[in-house]
C-alpha cells in the first residue's frame, strides 16, 4: 500500500476516533449528571456545596476519562484536554444561557474543570515517552 494512502487512512481513523470520543464523553457525563442522584440520594438530599461539588466533580472525571479512552493512546492525553474544554464551554453555555439570574451560574465550572482536570493530568503522566503523534507508516497488524 502506498505511503500515502496509509497517512490519509490514519488520518481519517484518528478524525473518526476523536468525533467518538466527543460523542461518548457527552453521553457518558450526562448519564453521570441523571443517574447519580438516584443511586446517591444522601448527595441531594440536603443543600451541602461540598455533595454539590463531588458530583459535578465526578461528572467532569467519568466524562473525560471516558472519551479519553477512546483515542489512540499517543493522543489521550492532548485529546483530554481537548474534551475538558468542550465539556467546559457546554457547561458555560448551559449554566448562562438557562439561568435567568447570574447569581451562582458559573459554579459548576469549577467542580466540573477540576474533576476533568485529573484525567488530562493522569495521561500526561503516562504518555508514551516518544512524544511523536505522527502517522505510522508500519501497518497497524504484522501479517506474519
Amino acid at each position: 500500500m502506498d505511503a500515502r494512502i496509509k497517512t490519509m487512512l490514519w488520518g481519517v481513523f484518528v478524525v473518526v476516533r476523536y468525533i467518538v470520543a466527543v460523542v461518548v464523553s457527552f453521553f457518558v457525563s450526562m448519564a453521570i449528571a441523571i443517574s447519580l442522584p438516584d443511586f446517591l440520594p444522601a448527595w441531594t438530599s440536603n443543600d451541602s456545596h461540598f455533595w454539590d461539588f463531588m458530583w459535578l466533580f465526578s461528572v467532569g472525571f467519568v466524562g473525560v476519562a471516558a472519551g479519553s479512552l477512546c483515542l489512540p493512546r499517543s493522543h489521550q492525553w492532548f485529546g483530554s484536554l481537548i474534551l475538558l474544554f468542550l465539556g467546559l464551554g457546554f457547561t458555560l453555555f448551559v449554566c448562562c444561557g438557562f439561568s435567568g439570574d447570574d447569581s451562582g451560574a458559573l459554579f459548576p465550572l469549577v467542580p466540573i474543570g477540576c474533576g476533568g482536570i485529573l484525567p488530562v493530568v493522569i495521561h500526561f503522566l503516562l504518555r508514551p515517552k516518544s512524544e511523536s503523534m505522527s502517522v505510522p507508516l508500519e501497518p497497524l497488524v504484522n501479517p506474519q
